[in-house]
């Protein structure tokens, strides 16, 4: 399968599957979605796009997930799901919609009768985990964006909440508090994954700060969000797996929260060694990752890595490290730690 054709489409249903969406809209069919992830969420931005209607989202971890009654209401409705791990529950519970399972097939999107599926196969499943799509998916979401009507202060908290403990996918208020005690007023910052911004508000209060991101419309999209600390703000865009562009040693700290868990294992590890090399010796990082054996990172489709590879990963860059499996559930949390001579010395 050819990804990288399937992505540059932002997911787009092959003429097989986009018949699918036709031929529902065409007999004023409604459709839902389940659950909420990028790959759905896209395949929504195509139904609306298409002259469809969505009723919404089921997803139980969601506080905004359709119920049953909403879901009965929906009537001859269509469900399109991708859950690799979880298909055949939610196809259960989506009953009597007609329900279709998402699969990646020859360069795009194809839909599955739930009753005729029998599985997914791993190349079923990755489309997404990929820079190009990746590149392709937040470029159009940045440009669809409303600055007029949309809380900016809130970008972002659909994949997790700064101020919730409680959130869905974790204890991101006790993340936002270690980035208060992380990071200093004289320290130099790396935010890989910037996007639009969602964490700098707990760390534009350092000396200096690098935005990375791999699109092409995140500075722009920064700059006017944070007009008066564009002194202190710098911007680079990664090919998807370098920081070729920022110096050795020359970071205090690095955090990356929800942005390397669709990126490929490889790439993954040339970023590893890439946040290695631009740390100060004193430096230390917070990177959240997938994790095969996390089963929220494996609901929603994360790329395929194993606890033991990422412990494999870290040991080859020889500074020490802590692997949290407890503060997200998509995942885990990779705390790299000052070099051992300056943890004894400082």
């Amino acid at each position: 399968m050819n990804e990288s054709k399937a992505v540059a489409e932002l997911l787009a249903p092959t003429p097989r599957g986009a018949n699918v969406i036709q031929a529902a809209i065409r007999a004023g069919r409604r459709f839902v979605l389940a659950p909420f992830n990028d790959v759905t969420r896209a395949l929504s931005d195509a139904v609306l796009e298409a002259g469809g209607e969505v009723c919404g989202f089921s997803d139980t971890a969601r506080e905004d997930s359709l119920d049953a009654s909403a879901i009965r209401a929906v009537g001859n409705g269509v469900a399109l799901v991708f859950s690799p791990s979880h298909w055949q529950a939610i196809a259960q519970r989506l009953e009597p919609l007609d329900v279709f399972v998402v699969v990646a097939r020859d360069g795009g999107l194809e839909f599955a009768p739930a009753p005729e599926f029998t599985g997914y196969s791993e190349r079923d499943t990755r489309v997404f985990n990929n820079a190009a799509a990746q590149r392709s998916h937040w470029v159009r979401h940045m440009r669809r964006y409303d600055w007029g009507e949309t809380d900016l202060e809130h970008f972002g908290f659909e994949w997790g909440d700064p101020s919730r403990s409680d959130d869905p996918l974790g204890d991101y208020q006790s993340i936002a508090a270690s980035l208060r005690d992380l990071v200093s007023a004289d320290c130099t910052v790396l935010d890989l994954g910037t996007l639009g911004g969602k964490w700098l508000p707990y760390m534009l209060h350092a000396k200096r700060v690098i935005c990375v991101d791999i699109n092409d419309e995140f500075e722009a999209f920064v700059r006017q969000r944070f007009p008066e600390y564009g002194d202190k703000l710098e911007f680079y865009r990664t090919s998807g797996d370098e920081l070729d562009g920022v110096a050795d040693s020359s970071v205090d700290f690095v955090l990356s929260m929800d942005s390397l868990v669709r990126v490929n294992r490889d790439a993954i590890g040339n970023y590893m060694k890439a946040i290695n090399r631009v740390l100060s010796p004193r430096g230390q990082a917070l990177i959240h990752l997938p994790c095969t054996e996390s089963e929220g990172s494996q609901s929603r489709g994360f790329t395929d890595l194993p606890a033991g590879e990422i412990d494999r990963m870290l040991a080859e860059l020889r500074r020490p490290f802590e692997v949290d499996r407890v503060t997200v559930r998509h995942g885990v949390l990779v705390r790299l730690k000052r070099e051992r001579h300056q943890e004894m010395t400082g």
